[in-house]
């Protein structure tokens, strides 16, 4: 038995269908099913109506969230309207028998983002407030929060993703008080962009489980000791990260932004109260339509992959769910993102609607300055971010 029919709702289009599922209960069996076995028996039939429908997100937005980053790569320097700065902070064995001949901190680069082949320049400050790499966010690098005057530099062009450099101190000023236990307090060295630097560039990170590759950044200081020997002194960071902005995104209003190392956070919002009480979600697909020409990706290439997670607060549109489900191309349209959006729906189906929050991928939303721009609601149709749902209702 099976029905077919369309319908359309405020902008939705579909079409529902029905079967019928007929339980037989038995009090007992015989090897002759005669009408007399058959007392006691009991012939349950349900009837579940299956309606396929396609939605339009009745609202989006684009909300900015400064975080710690605190990530295995840490990212610096300067491109367009992006900024990346990084503490790191060091605390070598104090030893005030020996002198500081040269020093600098070392850094292997593992990836470009903006002009691939500009000029890599950077300065060192000394840091003048205490930090914790889990804490700080772009908010709290102020201009009281290092020495105006740069006590070091770096001044190289981005040849490849994967490199090492070393950047100079030429004021050694800082590092003998740190080695003799004198002067200010130790916070460590800020890497800040010069004006003239025109890529970001991220590099490998202090890594509590790091493999046999990985080289964190790297205090070297060249001392003479008493006796005229030379000696080379080198030290790890005890924390080290990076803070990163651009501004005006959230003030776009026609396209949603998914920006790493920020983070910008797009936000969509279906409307699914259409649905009869007691819907089961057999399947839900969100599509998004990526703007290509505004998306800005890293080097090395990075696939794309963005992740969707349900919001938990209807005041607090950034507290997400942990788990996510992850949004790619599919089909054959290459800007079309596809999420299985099965669980959000059900989620919201029980009335509890605050929408999907989604972010670059949990391994790149603190390590790079991924982009991903997605057309709104106001975009044409063909563009506007869209919820495919089916679901069945049980029928008397």
């Amino acid at each position: 038995m099976s029905q077919n029919q369309f319908f359309k709702k405020s902008s939705v289009a579909g079409a529902c269908f029905a079967f019928v599922i007929t339980l037989v209960i038995a009090s007992g069996c015989t090897e002759d099913p005669t009408a007399e076995s058959l007392l006691g028996s009991q012939l349950i039939t349900t009837r579940v109506a299956l309606a396929e429908t396609t939605i339009t997100a009745a609202g989006t937005l684009t909300k900015k969230r400064p975080i710690p980053m605190n990530s295995a790569t840490n990212l610096v320097g300067k491109f367009g309207g992006y900024l990346a700065y990084s503490p790191i902070r060091f605390a070598p064995v104090v030893n005030d028998t020996v002198d500081v001949v040269a020093a600098g901190v070392r850094l292997k680069l593992t990836s470009r983002f903006g002009n691939l082949s500009g000029p890599f320049n950077l300065n060192v400050h000394k840091i003048l407030k205490d930090w914790r790499e889990d804490t700080l966010t772009w908010r709290g690098v102020t201009s009281d929060f290092y020495a105006p005057v740069s006590i070091g530099s770096l001044t190289v062009t981005a040849a490849a993703d994967t490199e090492e450099v070393y950047v100079t101190i030429t004021d050694t000023t800082l590092i003998r008080n740190w080695l003799q236990g004198t002067g200010d307090p130790n916070y460590g060295l800020l890497l800040f962009p010069d004006p003239s630097c025109d890529v970001v560039r991220g590099f490998e990170a202090l890594n509590f489980f790091p493999d046999s590759a990985t080289i964190p950044p790297t205090l070297q200081i060249e001392t003479r000791g008493p006796s005229g020997a030379m000696d080379t002194l080198k030290y790890a960071p005890i924390w080290d990260t990076f803070v990163g902005n651009i501004d005006g995104f959230d003030a776009d209003s026609t396209r949603v932004t998914v920006q790493a190392g920020v983070v910008y956070t797009g936000i969509f919002k279906f409307d699914v109260s259409f649905l009869p009480q007691g819907s089961i979600i057999t399947s839900a697909n969100m599509l998004l339509h990526l703007d290509d020409a505004a998306t800005l990706l890293g080097s090395p290439s990075t696939e794309k992959v963005v992740a969707s997670r349900v919001i938990l607060s209807p005041s607090d549109t950034l507290l997400l769910e942990s788990t996510f489900t992850r949004g790619e191309v599919r089909g054959s349209d290459p800007n079309e993102f596809s999420f299985d959006a099965r669980h959000a729906t059900q989620f919201w189906a029980t009335g509890t609607n605050y929408g999907v929050g989604v972010t670059a991928l949990p391994a790149k939303e603190f390590s790079s300055f991924d982009r991903f721009v997605f057309f709104n609601n106001i975009a044409p149709d063909a563009m506007k971010p869209k919820l495919k749902i089916v679901y069945g209702v049980v029928q008397n």
